[in-house]
C-alpha cells in the first residue's frame, strides 16, 4: 500500500478524451497520494516522453489506439527495459490479449468500465511495488504444448503473485458464469500462493508453473512447484476445530495453514494431486 502524502508521477495514455479526463480526475482526487499527471493520446507521444528523460513512476496504457497500439508500446518498453511499471486499462478482455500483456511484463490489467477505486488501487500498487524494489519486466515463459492448453512459468516472486492475481481476474471475466469465475479466482490465488510459499519457500531460483485449458463445459487448471511436495491427506481440515489446529501448528513451529487447501476442495468440482504432492489439478464445471 502506498504511503500517505507521497508523490507519484503518472503517464496516462488513452485516445478517448472522456476516459483520459476520468482517469486524471480519479488520481487528482486521491487522498492517499499526490499525483503528478501527464496525459497523452497516442503511443508515439507516450514513447517520446519515456525516451526524453521525463521521469514516471507508473504508466496507464490503453490497448486499442489509432496507430501503434498500447501493446506495441508495452513491448517496446520491455525490449528497452524502460524502468516504468505499466497498468493496462482496456475494454479488450480476450484471453490472448490479456496473456500477451502479462507476458510482456504489465503489472496490472483493469477492465473498462472500471470503478474509480479499482483504478486508483492498481496505479498505487504498481508504483509502490517498483519503489519497494520489485523487478520490472520479470521474464515469464509462455508455451502451448497442445491446442488450447496454455502454460505460464514464473519465478517465485511476490510481485508475480500480485500480477497473476490481477490478470487472472481479467482472464476469468471471459467465462459465462460469474460464480464459477469467482470460485476459480479464489482457487488459483490459494494454490499459486501455496506453491510459492509452502512449495518453493519463496526461493526465487525455483519456478511455479500455472497451466489451464478452457473446454465447452469446464476449465481445468494445473499448478506445479519445485518443492519437496507433501501428503494432502495429512492436512487436517482446520475449520473443524480452529483453536486446536492453531495450537498444533504453533507447537510445530508453523503458522496456521491448511485453510486454502480445504477451501479449494469445497469450491472445485475435482481436485487431484500427484503422488509427490507438488502438482495439483483442479476442475470447475462452467455450464
Amino acid at each position: 500500500m502506498a504511503e500517505s502524502n507521497q508523490t507519484f508521477r503518472a503517464l496516462i495514455l488513452d485516445d478517448d478524451g472522456l476516459i483520459r479526463n476520468l482517469m486524471t480526475d480519479a488520481l487528482s482526487s486521491d487522498d492517499m497520494v499526490n499525483w503528478v499527471i501527464t496525459p497523452v493520446l497516442s503511443a508515439e507521444d507516450a514513447w517520446r516522453r519515456l525516451c526524453s528523460g521525463q521521469q514516471f513512476d507508473v504508466a496507464s496504457v490503453d490497448i486499442r489506439l489509432e496507430g501503434p497500439s498500447g501493446l506495441d508500446l508495452i513491448e517496446d518498453m520491455r525490449k528497452n527495459k524502460v524502468p516504468v511499471p505499466v497498468v493496462v486499462v482496456s475494454g479488450t478482455v480476450d484471453t490472448q490479449t490479456v496473456l500477451r500483456c502479462l507476458e510482456n511484463g504489465a503489472s496490472d490489467y483493469v477492465i473498462k468500465p472500471f470503478e474509480i477505486g479499482s483504478y486508483r488501487g492498481a496505479m498505487r500498487r504498481a508504483a509502490q511495488m517498483y519503489k519497494d524494489g520489485a523487478e520490472l519486466w520479470t521474464p515469464l515463459d509462455f508455451s502451448t504444448p497442445m491446442s488450447d492448453w496454455i502454460e505460464i512459468t514464473a519465478p517465485s516472486r511476490r510481485e508475480f503473485l500480485v500480477r497473476f492475481r490481477q490478470f487472472s481476474k481479467a482472464i476469468l471475466r471471459t467465462l459465462r458464469s460469474p460464480r464459477a469465475a469467482e470460485d476459480l479466482r479464489l482457487a488459483l490465488e490459494e494454490m499459486v500462493y501455496n506453491a510459492i510459499e509452502w512449495g518453493n519457500q519463496f526461493k526465487q531460483t525455483k519456478s511455479v508453473q500455472v497451466a489451464y485449458c478452457v473446454f465447452s463445459d469446464r476449465i481445468v487448471v494445473k499448478v506445479e512447484d519445485e518443492g519437496e511436495g507433501f501428503v494432502p491427506g495429512d492436512i487436517e481440515d482446520p475449520s473443524k476445530n480452529p483453536l486446536e489446529h492453531s495450537i498444533k501448528r504453533r507447537q510445530a513451529g508453523k503458522r496456521p495453514g491448511g485453510y486454502g487447501i480445504h477451501l479449494v476442495k469445497s469450491i472445485m468440482d475435482e481436485v487431484i494431486y500427484n503422488r509427490k504432492g507438488n502438482v495439483v489439478l483442479f476442475t470447475k464445471y462452467i455450464l
